[in-house]
């Protein structure tokens, strides 16, 4: 007989990049460069002092962010959220819900937060991600966390942040 072989169905990808390489130039820049490096994929990841993306207070920048962003042709899928831990948590957690709103306005569907590195302040960014992952869910917002030092620097902080957020 013949024999056959099953090869293991591989996921898709998705390649994109972030606004990183770009954070020097302009918002037009930074689209117009990405689309000519061929991607089709956008992260807004780096803010800067022009263009704090979901962290703007602007609704007029917001909505030309917006329109910038759908004549690009680019899908932005991913962007990231600012905690202030320091902070009074009311204050932090408005913050945090308008980032949100924004990212479900803009159609970015992951944000990601990358902790951070006061040790006294741990505890309140475990509530201020707590309040993200909740209030993200709620809106189709996936939250997600990067290993990047402190408290998210190890696996077992990472497991601690699981335990401490406590939300899938």
């Amino acid at each position: 007989g013949v024999q056959t072989c099953a090869l293991p169905i591989l996921p898709a990808w998705t390649i994109g990049t972030l606004n990183r390489p770009w954070v020097k130039w302009s918002c037009d820049e930074m689209l117009a460069g990405a689309r000519a490096a061929g991607y089709s994929v956008l992260g807004l990841q780096t803010t800067s002092a022009s263009d704090p993306w979901i962290a703007s207070e602007s609704p007029q920048y917001l909505a030309t962010l917006k329109a910038k962003l759908a004549a690009s042709g680019l899908r932005v899928i991913q962007g990231r959220l600012r905690t202030r831990e320091d902070a009074d948590f009311a204050a932090a957690a408005t913050d945090i819900r308008r980032q949100i709103d924004r990212a479900r306005e803009l159609g970015i569907g992951t944000l990601i937060n990358t902790g951070t590195g006061k040790a006294a302040l741990y505890d309140a960014w475990y509530r201020c991600m707590a309040l993200a992952a909740a209030y993200g869910a709620e809106h189709g917002i996936k939250i997600v966390i990067k290993p990047h030092g402190a408290v998210t620097a190890t696996a077992a902080d990472l497991l601690r942040c699981l335990e401490k957020v406590n939300h899938p």
